[in-house]
């Protein structure tokens, strides 16, 4: 009868404890209109200088909702009402993709709290850090100088090297301008190069106008006798 008793107790002490490490489970329902949050989530990236003067990527995340976190890594971003775009992280160099993964938090959806519901993804491109050389200023066209390069630069030497050779091929000298040919000038020419013909030409040409001008002051003599 003892036992009995001593069971029952016993029972009665790991029944609350059974109740409480019980979890309801997170819906069918409930996860899909969790997962709908995310889909306005969007991570994006800035080109911006460190505090030692590094050019570096900032990447951030907007549309951050109040039942969602962000993780990467050991990085947990939560909601922030004053903050519509956060900072995540920053990296150097570029060249790969970026992902950070969003779960449910903590304090709101208790069925589905640390559910994972979506993953975010960027693609950022490979920066160029020769493209900050004091030699590309007036060469931003070269693509060495590019800052979205994707190649490799094996070394400065190379680099120094390949801009030399763009430079040699691409020294533009200033356009002659033109020199003002009127018609006098072309005149001229045609004396200097054709001077018989020029003279002959002219002879015909002063011959033709003299012509004219005493055939017009004879016309006009004869009818002022006719007038007579």
């Amino acid at each position: 009868m003892k036992k009995r008793i001593l069971l029952i107790i016993f029972i009665l002490i790991m029944i609350p404890v059974g109740v409480k490490a019980a979890r309801i489970p997170c819906t069918t329902k409930n996860f899909s209109k969790l997962k709908a949050l995310t889909y306005d989530v969007k991570l994006s990236y800035d080109l911006i200088k460190n505090e030692d003067n590094q050019t570096v990527f900032r990447i951030n995340i907007a549309n951050l909702k109040e039942e969602l976190e962000v993780r990467y890594g050991n990085i947990t971003i939560n909601y922030d009402p004053e903050k519509p775009v956060q900072e995540v992280t920053t990296l150097s160099g570029g060249g790969f993709k970026y992902m950070v993964d969003i779960y449910v938090t903590e304090g709101l959806e208790r069925a589905c709290v640390g559910e994972k519901l979506a993953t975010k993804s960027i693609d950022v491109p490979k920066y160029n850090y020769y493209s900050e050389r004091d030699e590309c200023i007036d060469y931003e066209k070269f693509y060495l100088c590019n800052k979205w390069y994707k190649g490799d630069i094996p070394s400065e030497k190379y680099f120094l090297e390949e801009l030399e050779k763009y430079i040699g091929k691409n020294i533009e000298e200033e356009p002659e301008k033109p020199e003002k040919y009127n018609i006098i000038d072309r005149i001229i020419d045609f004396y200097k190069d054709y001077p018989l013909l020029a003279i002959t030409l002219t002879i015909v040409i002063v011959g033709a106008i003299t012509f004219v001008i005493v055939r017009n002051l004879i016309r006009r003599k004869n009818r002022i006798k006719l007038d007579i």
